[in-house]
């Protein structure tokens, strides 16, 4: 018997959800996957309002179609954080990098609508690494961050890396070789 894909995923179960994505090429299935397993470890461990993508809903309700095998994987997840959420972003409405000078280090992300995007945003990125093109697409939050703080991708990865940063100090995250693949099948 091969060894799960990640804790609480066999490759029975994940090659049972991609099996439900056939309306999508292979590649993007596992990422969504992988992704859809990201976002459980933002909502499950960091306990955080996540919103979701068409696709990242897909894949979410095709793991919950087989309910033992989702409820194991759920606390696989909260298990396997090491007690709780590794990001800085714990901080109120007035929590961010701010600064009038436009350069992508100091975003002022305070005004963005609601602070769930971009502590979501953050979670994300000190949680996992950056956002990729690929990436960012399947998240709205990391969106909606970018449209309203009129930052691209890197000016949006560099603002949540940092923010929050001078509230906490950060361990290893146990979640970030998850980041450092794009398939779940480099896992």
């Amino acid at each position: 018997m091969r060894d799960p894909v990640v804790p609480g995923l066999s490759w029975e179960y994940a090659s049972a959800v991609l099996g439900v994505l056939d309306d999508r090429p292979r590649a993007d299935a596992e990422q969504h996957l992988l992704e859809c397993l990201k976002m459980l470890v933002l909502s499950d461990v960091c306990l955080l309002v996540v919103e979701t993508s068409r696709e990242l809903e897909t894949v979410r309700d095709a793991l919950a179609a087989r309910p033992t095998e989702y409820a194991g994987l759920r606390d696989a997840i909260a298990r396997g954080g090491g007690g709780g959420c590794r990001c800085r972003c714990t901080g109120g409405a007035g929590c961010g990098v701010s600064g009038g000078s436009g350069d992508s280090e100091h975003l002022d992300v305070r005004g963005v609508a609601g602070v769930e995007p971009i502590r979501c945003a953050a979670a994300y990125v000190q949680t996992f690494g950056p956002f990729t093109p690929r990436t960012v697409r399947l998240w709205p939050d990391a969106q909606a961050v970018m449209g309203e703080v009129g930052a691209g991708l890197s000016g949006l990865n560099d603002a949540a890396a940092g923010w929050c940063d001078e509230h906490a100090s950060l361990s290893p995250s146990p979640w970030r070789r998850w980041g450092e693949v794009s398939r779940l099948s480099e896992l």
